[in-house]
């Protein structure tokens, strides 16, 4: 047996090595609902039906140009920084996933470097006073925006492009 999320509590450090490929798989029938309001008062929740990692701590993926990390599978729900998480990724692939592949919630931070996005509900979102970076990264054939700003987030992006996403490029 499996859990559904890996969660990396506050002084938590996760690091994935180059070539690492990680197939998410949803296990439990049950989910438990991440919800948080946001600056207008409206509710915002993470789509809880699919596995993922919630980021509290620290979570990195350096891969190379020529062994780049994979996140994919049938049930892959994306990664998520909370409250003071930091994601950091270069050099990955996210495949698949049925929910915004990668997100920044609640104060977090995520920078990303050449990192692709390909097939996905969507592709980042920043919420609730996050940052977001983006450099040299590609979106495409995703169901929603490259990238979301939400309740008095931050994001730079350069050299990203995007390519068959339903949706504008940008949402903010």
């Amino acid at each position: 047996p499996g859990a559904d999320y890996l969660i990396i509590e506050p002084g938590g450090r996760v690091t994935v090595r180059p070539g690492a490929e990680i197939n998410f798989t949803r296990r439990e029938p049950w989910f438990f609902p991440v919800s948080r309001a946001g600056d207008d008062g409206a509710r915002r929740e993470l789509d809880s039906a699919s596995a993922k990692i919630l980021v509290y701590g620290s979570f990195s993926a350096a891969g190379t140009p020529a062994s780049p990390v994979i996140f994919s599978g049938a049930s892959f729900g994306g990664l998520h920084a909370l409250g003071e998480g930091r994601i950091a990724l270069r050099d990955c692939r996210l495949e698949n996933s049925a929910a915004c592949a990668l997100t920044a919630r609640d104060g977090a931070a995520a920078e990303l470097e050449r990192c692709s996005f390909a097939s996905c509900r969507g592709g980042t979102e920043a919420s609730g006073f996050s940052s977001l970076f983006l450099s040299d990264c590609l979106f495409s054939d995703s169901g929603g925006p490259a990238l979301r700003l939400l309740d008095s987030s931050l994001s730079s992006a350069s050299g990203c492009a995007v390519r068959g996403c339903a949706g504008p490029a940008v949402e903010a």
